[in-house]
């Protein structure tokens, strides 16, 4: 299974999370690319999406926790499912991590946020296992300072 962890922000945001997020996600496809969690799913992706409140105090749209897509490999042209979980956090919140901070706070960020259950998991997908396995694997950077 291959890991993707990326973003949704606004532009002050993403200068901050590519990064880190970057290396979380090489270091979540290091160490658990090869690891058995049941079928039915070639890709999971993490999506962290930084939200706003306005002066109304009304959060901008937030969407559904997670979603199952397929799409086709543009090389093979297989068809291929990707499992996509949202985490979401306040802008103003991620303004406020010093840049030598970020890797530790998204960490910790994804291991506390990351949705108990998906709407829709794939047949034969052992979600609790693979859930803990990243809580675990991502938790690692949440400890470093």
């Amino acid at each position: 299974m291959r890991f993707r962890v990326t973003s949704i922000t606004y532009e002050d945001e993403a200068k901050l999370v590519m990064a880190p997020l970057c290396k979380i996600e090489d270091w979540l496809n290091a160490a658990m690319a090869d690891g058995e969690f049941g079928g039915g799913l070639d890709s999971l992706m993490i999506v962290v999406i930084c939200y706003y409140i306005d002066e109304a105090g009304e959060i901008s749209k937030l969407p559904k926790p997670s979603r199952l897509s397929k799409y086709k490999h543009p090389m093979t042209g297989e068809e291929q499912r990707c499992l996509t979980l949202h985490v979401s956090v306040e802008d103003k919140a991620l303004l406020r991590v010093e840049p030598e901070n970020m890797v530790n706070y998204l960490s910790q960020l994804i291991v506390d946020k990351l949705p108990e259950r998906p709407l829709r998991i794939p047949k034969g997908l052992d979600y609790s296992r693979l859930r803990t396995a990243m809580q675990k694997c991502i938790g690692a950077f949440a400890e470093v300072r």
